[in-house]
């Protein structure tokens, strides 16, 4: 990154800035909104929170361009390429089709509808255990439950995140599985399941700054309106 200088530390912010606002707003809008649509079922509490969670996580995977072009603008084989978000998606359009901005669909679908069930049943479930200590804040409690559904995340969902980067850094040519693409990454340097763990400790720090934050937020607007 040093030798890069800082301007390409930043270098594909625009997609993920787009991508996440919407993706956190269809995260849980479609939630709520299929949770009203399915009362009539009478399903039960487990089964209405996994089918509204999968809901989510699909209707968020439509934005999968916004993820594949930003793996391609960070990624430094393409630096002269591509100058930046709109161009990277003009020329990828032009020269490979619509598709090639859906490579990686699949496992961004898994991983969006993955996230979501383990985030609204592991919050419900970390609130009724938190709730009980009145001399913590909320805010602070909504942190710490945000926090503690990150690491979890993290922890069982990173390897698919190595996954869906490995998928998404190629251009052109066929679309792998993520089968493929894992049986791929781990014969690299006969390393292992090492592989699915590279940056994991930067990533846990990410996921418990990124979902407090989240989940602190969406609280504090919830009440408010």
């Amino acid at each position: 990154m040093k030798q890069e200088g800082i301007f390409y530390l930043y270098r594909g912010l625009l997609p993920p800035l787009c991508q996440r606002s919407m993706e956190i707003s269809m995260m849980f809008g479609v939630y709520k909104t299929a949770s009203i649509a399915l009362q009539p079922l009478k399903l039960s509490e487990c089964h209405e929170k996994v089918a509204c969670s999968a809901l989510a996580g699909t209707a968020e995977s439509v934005l999968c361009p916004f993820e594949r072009t930003m793996l391609l603008l960070i990624d430094s084989k393409h630096h002269k390429q591509f100058k930046n978000t709109w161009h990277a998606i003009f020329r990828v359009v032009k020269l490979y089709g619509t598709k090639e901005l859906f490579r990686g669909y699949t496992s961004i679908l898994l991983r969006n509808c993955c996230h979501n069930i383990c985030f609204f049943m592991g919050k419900d479930e970390i609130n009724r255990r938190i709730r009980g200590y009145e001399n913590v804040p909320v805010a602070v409690q909504n942190v710490i439950v945000g926090s503690s559904v990150g690491v979890l995340l993290a922890c069982l969902f990173f390897p698919l995140k190595v996954v869906k980067a490995t998928m998404q850094e190629k251009l052109g040519g066929r679309f792998k599985t993520i089968k493929e693409t894992a049986q791929e990454i781990y014969q690299v340097d006969r390393r292992g399941l090492r592989n699915f763990y590279r940056g994991f400790k930067l990533n846990i720090l990410r996921y418990m700054l990124g979902w407090g934050i989240l989940n602190l937020s969406y609280e504090f607007i919830r009440v408010r309106i």
